[in-house]
C-alpha cells in the first residue's frame, strides 16, 4: 500500500511540473478548408498590421524568455532532488519489510566462506538455534553455536553488512568516526571472523582424531 503511494506522488509531482503547451492559430470565418482547396483562395491573406499591432508584437516579443531560465534550473533540481528522496525511502522501506519477513522464516542462510569448487561452509539460523554446516557432495553439520557471546557478535557482523546504504553525507560521517573510534578487535569482518571459527573447529577435529588413534594405538600394543 505504501509503495503504490509513493509511485502516486510521484506521477502527482511531475504532473504539478509539467507544462503543457498550446498553440494558437488565426482563423478566418469566411473562409473553409474546402474553400481553400477547391477554389484556389488566398488563405494566408492578412489584414495588414496596424502600428500598435506591431508595437504589441515587439513588445511581446522582448518580454518572452530566451531558453532555459534560472528558475526552470531550480525547478530541475528540487524534482531531483525529490525523486532521490523517494527512492531512498521506498528502498529502506522495501529493506525493512524484507528483514521482518526473514526473521519469521523458520530457517535463515547467515552468510558462509567458499572453501573451493561446489565446496563452502554455511551459518544457517533454525529458530533460536545456530549450526555450522559444510556444504560439498554431502552437507555435514560441523557444530552448533551455543556460545550468547559468539551468537551476539555474529549477528552484529550480520547486521552490519546487511545495512541499507546511507547518504553520501552521513556515510562520510560514519566512515571518519569509525576509522577515528576503530579498535583492532572491529576491524576484522564477518567472513574473518566466520573464518577463524572455522579454523578452530578444524582444530578440536584433529585433535579429536589424534586422540582417537592414540587409543587404537594402545589397544593395539
Amino acid at each position: 500500500m505504501k509503495v503504490k503511494l509513493v509511485i502516486y506522488c510521484i506521477l502527482l509531482f511531475f504532473l504539478c511540473f509539467t507544462i503543457t503547451p498550446f498553440a494558437h492559430a488565426e482563423t478566418n470565418p469566411n473562409v473553409s478548408v474546402s474553400d481553400c482547396i477547391g477554389k484556389n483562395k488566398d488563405c494566408e491573406e492578412k489584414s495588414p498590421a496596424t502600428e500598435s499591432d506591431k508595437k504589441l508584437v515587439t513588445h511581446n516579443e522582448l518580454d518572452k524568455p530566451k531558453g532555459l531560465t534560472v528558475k526552470d534550473y531550480i525547478r530541475t533540481l528540487f524534482a531531483f532532488v525529490f525523486v532521490i528522496g523517494l527512492l531512498v525511502w521506498l528502498l529502506r522501506f522495501m529493506n525493512k519489510r524484507n528483514r521482518n519477513f526473514d526473521s519469521n522464516r523458520l530457517m535463515t542462510n547467515m552468510g558462509g566462506v567458499p572453501l573451493g569448487q561446489n565446496k563452502s561452509i554455511q551459518l544457517v539460523k533454525m529458530g533460536n538455534h545456530y549450526f555450522v554446516v559444510g556444504v560439498g557432495e554431502n552437507v555435514q553439520l560441523l557444530k552448533e553455536i551455543e556460545d550468547p557471546d559468539e551468537i551476539a557478535e555474529l549477528l552484529a557482523r550480520y547486521d552490519q553488512n546487511d545495512e541499507v546504504q546511507k547518504g553520501l553525507v552521513s556515510k562520510l560521517y560514519t566512515r571518519f568516526s569509525s576509522k577515528a573510534k576503530q579498535t583492532p578487535s572491529e576491524e576484522t569482518t564477518f567472513s574473518q571472523l566466520f573464518s577463524t571459527k572455522m579454523n578452530e573447529i578444524k582444530s578440536d577435529r584433529k585433535e579429536q582424531l589424534k586422540h582417537l588413534h592414540r587409543k587404537e594405538s594402545d589397544r593395539d600394543g
